[in-house]
Formats: structure tokens, C-alpha cells, sequence
């Protein structure tokens, strides 16, 4: 997108900076599941008359999760290296 107009060092950082962000967003993300699923294992066991017990659910849950938080960290990574890329490119020309 913007790489005929900006050098590759400001690429690398823009990229550097927006996958520790990635990394950092979708860990909270990952985190805050598995403790929602803390509250819904037994509330998915309630559901289904003790067919599923709470600990598959929670099985279920973190698994789905586990593939998600790829899927979360692509998006923010992606999202957050046009933003910083674009902010770079801004104050290039300013100066």
C-alpha cells in the first residue's frame, strides 16, 4: 500500500510496534474467555440436563478459543500496521 512511498526501516517499526499491541490485545482477549468460561462450563451443564458436564465445556470453550486468538491477533496486527504505518507516514510529511 505504502511501500513505494516509505523506506523499509519505517515498514519493520511500524510492524514491530503494531505486533506487540496484536500480541498484547489478544492475550487480554484469550484471558478474559477462560475466565468467562469459568461462569459458562456451569451454566451450559445447567442447560443441557448434565449431558455435557462443566468440565467439556470448558474443554470445548478453550479450544475454540485457542483457534479464535489467531484469528483475533491477524485482525489487530493487520488493523494496527495500516494505523501506525499511515502515522508514520504523517509525520514524515510534516517534517
Amino acid at each position: 500500500m505504502f511501500e513505494e512511498e516509505v523506506d523499509g526501516f519505517v515498514i519493520e517499526e511500524a510492524n514491530a510496534k503494531a505486533h506487540r499491541e496484536a500480541v498484547f490485545r489478544s492475550s487480554v482477549i484469550f484471558v478474559l474467555v477462560i475466565v468467562a468460561a469459568f461462569f459458562i462450563a456451569p451454566f451450559i451443564s445447567y442447560l443441557s440436563n448434565d449431558l455435557i458436564t462443566p468440565s467439556i465445556a470448558f474443554m470445548v470453550i478453550y479450544l475454540i478459543d485457542f483457534f479464535m486468538i489467531f484469528i483475533i491477533y491477524r485482525y489487530f496486527k493487520e488493523k494496527l500496521f495500516r494505523k501506525y504505518l499511515e502515522e508514520y507516514k504523517r509525520k514524515s510529511q510534516k517534517d
